[in-house]
C-alpha cells in the first residue's frame, strides 16, 4: 500500500507502524517466527527496519548523513580521521554527503566557534546519524551531541592539535637507558616496538648507558 492511501494511514494507525517501508503479516501468525517481526493485535509488523526509512512522526526521510573533517594541515603529523570514516561506510551508514575543511577555512572556523571545539582533527556529523541506533548509542563515549543534534567527535586520538594553546599535543620524546655491564638484562630497544603497538607518536629518541654520564645525566633528570 501507498502511504498515501486511506487503507495504508488505518493500519499505520491500527498497528502503530513508526518507520516505512514495512511489511504486514497476517493469518496464521501463531505458526510463525519470523525475525524482525513483532506481534501487534492480529498481525506480525516488520520492525527491524534500517535506515534510511520513512519517519511517520517527522514525515521525511531519516538515515541520510553528511560528514565534515576538520584538518589542520599545519600538523602533519596529526592522526588522520578517514579510517574512521571509512569504517562509517563500511558499516552501511549512507553517507550522502562528505567535506573536508582546513582549520583555516573560514567554514570551519565557524564550526569550531559554533560547537566550541577544542581539538582537530575532528568530525562534524549531521543529526540523522541518530537513525543509526547502535552507532549513536555508544556516541558518548567518543564525543558530544549538540542541542541541534550534531554529533561531534570530541576524544582527539593523538598527536592532535589544541586549539586552546594552537599546539600539538602528543608528540613524544623518549631516552632508552641501557646498561652494558649486564649482559643478561633485556633488550631496551623492545620498548621501541612496544611503544609503536601503543599508537604512541615517537618524534625524538636516543640511547644512553647508564655506565656513562649522560646516562646518569639521564636518569637523575627523572
Amino acid at each position: 500500500q501507498s502511504l498515501a492511501s486511506d487503507k495504508a494511514n488505518d493500519l499505520i494507525t491500527k498497528y502503530k507502524i513508526n518507520k516505512l517501508p514495512t511489511v504486514i503479516v497476517k493469518g496464521e501468525i501463531e505458526k510463525l517466527n519470523l525475525e524482525g517481526f513483532e506481534k501487534k493485535e492480529d498481525a506480525l509488523v516488520f520492525t527491524s527496519i534500517k535506515p534510511p526509512y520513512f519517519s511517520i512522526k517527522e514525515n521525511k526521510v531519516l538515515g541520510f548523513v553528511s560528514i565534515t573533517q576538520i584538518n589542520a594541515k599545519s600538523c602533519t603529523q596529526c592522526e588522520s580521521l578517514d579510517p574512521l570514516v571509512k569504517q562509517f561506510e563500511t558499516s552501511k551508514i549512507k553517507i550522502v554527503d562528505k567535506k573536508v575543511l582546513d582549520v583555516s577555512d573560514a567554514g570551519a572556523k565557524d564550526l569550531i566557534k559554533k560547537y566550541s571545539i577544542t581539538k582537530v582533527p575532528t568530525i562534524i556529523i549531521s543529526r540523522d546519524l541518530g537513525a543509526y541506533e547502535d552507532v549513536a548509542g555508544q556516541w558518548s563515549s567518543i564525543g558530544s551531541v549538540e542541542n541541534d543534534g550534531t554529533y561531534i567527535l570530541r576524544e582527539a586520538a593523538p598527536p592532535y592539535l589544541d586549539l586552546t594553546t594552537n599546539k600539538v599535543k602528543g608528540l613524544v620524546s623518549v631516552i632508552y637507558v641501557n646498561d652494558s655491564s649486564c649482559k643478561e638484562c633485556y633488550n631496551v630497544m623492545d620498548h621501541k616496538t612496544i611503544l609503536a603497538r601503543m599508537g604512541i607518536k615517537v618524534v625524538n629518541e636516543k640511547v644512553v648507558d647508564i655506565n656513562t654520564p649522560d646516562g646518569m645525566k639521564a636518569v637523575d633528570g627523572y
